[in-house]
């Protein structure tokens, strides 16, 4: 959960030997388009006032967004 010092040995070597992928948290008010474009990719449908109940319950955790 931690960033990898980019000055280390370690992240050097992963750098040149793998892919190095930084992803930033996404932020709470991100993440209703989020829901939107996830259903949408699945043909699923829901209403704008449910989509803001999910983002008050749960919040940015997309992972257990997910799974409900």
């Amino acid at each position: 959960y931690k960033l990898l010092a980019k000055n280390t040995k370690l992240y050097k070597s992963l750098e040149k030997n793998a892919v190095v992928v930084e992803s930033k948290k996404i932020y709470e008010n991100q993440v209703p388009a989020w829901i939107q474009e996830y259903l949408k990719e699945r043909n699923l449908k829901i209403e704008p006032k449910a989509t803001q109940l999910l983002v008050e319950a749960i919040g940015a955790d997309l992972s257990r967004l997910n799974t409900e």
